[in-house]
């Protein structure tokens, strides 16, 4: 059986568990899930990138190749890896925003509204 709504559109990903859940199948997923599973890899993407960012001085004094255990590589293989650094705060910040966005109402604040 498909899980579709009334219109035939498929709900969001990642508000439920799919089909192929088993017992889980069609319970919401906790926000909790999501935001650590981005925040973890987040953190080992910003890992990777800031391992690579401290040879960036190196690599570009270099002439554009460093030395890779033993081995010497340009440009092609060197510069990506410090774009991981983006890539981990961007997953971060993503996460963050997940977060704010799936918490729920602020009990204090709802109460200072109804006051």
């Amino acid at each position: 059986m498909q899980w579709t709504t009334r219109g035939g559109a498929r709900p969001p990903l990642g508000r439920g568990v799919a089909a192929l859940g088993g017992g889980l199948a069609g319970r919401p997923v906790p926000v909790a899930v999501p935001v650590a599973c981005a925040a973890l890899a987040a953190c080992a993407t910003m890992a990777v990138g800031l391992s690579w960012a401290r040879v960036l001085p190196a690599f570009v004094a270099g002439g554009w190749s460093i030395d890779v255990y033993g081995y010497r590589v340009g440009p092609v293989f060197a510069l990506p890896i410090p774009s991981f650094l983006l890539w981990g705060g961007a997953l971060g910040a993503a996460a963050l925003v997940y977060y704010y966005r799936s918490r729920g109402e602020c009990r204090r604040c709802a109460a200072a509204i109804t006051r």
